[in-house]
């Protein structure tokens, strides 16, 4: 399973470990921990990783501001695995977040966590190998235009 890259934000430090060991046991490949927001948003867009498991409510944003901005700079699309301590106040406006994968409350059930982590994972996968050969032809292309254009221009 190794072939998933995995980036954790999680405010709480001891939290975050064990999530990351709990990742490594199934052999994620976990790229990036982080206790911040922004911290987290700066790790999706350099690694773009496949996974993104991140707390409801960070230090400095929330899951759906961490989600929109990754959106908005277009860089990563990673599926968003939210987790919480807490199914209280506040979590009302993750409801309104659709790019969330699926949301999980800490402690974890963690058979049916790592059911839903393959799940996602296979998904992943499947989106990578429609995604590569599309990729390759369009650079394809930009190769092609900028030949074409040097010899039109040059």
């Amino acid at each position: 399973m190794s072939e998933i890259t995995v980036v954790v934000g999680y405010s709480d430090k001891e939290t975050q470990g064990f999530v990351s060991e709990f990742l490594e046991t199934f052999e994620y490949d976990v790229l990036e921990t982080t206790q911040y927001g922004f911290d987290c948003v700066e790790a999706i867009n350099e690694y773009l990783p496949d996974i993104v498991i991140c707390d409801a409510f960070m230090y400095d944003l929330n899951a759906c501001q961490i989600i929109e901005t990754v959106k908005k700079l277009g860089k990563a699309d990673p599926a968003f695995v939210v987790v919480s301590r807490s199914n209280v106040s506040g979590l009302a406006e993750l409801s309104s977040c659709r790019d969330i994968s699926f949301y999980s409350l800490v402690p974890f059930d963690y058979l049916n966590f790592h059911k839903k982590l393959i799940y996602l994972s296979e998904q992943r996968k499947k989106l990578r190998d429609v995604a590569e050969p599309v990729i390759k032809i369009r650079r394809r292309e930009e190769a092609c235009n900028i030949l074409i254009h040097t010899k039109i221009t040059g």
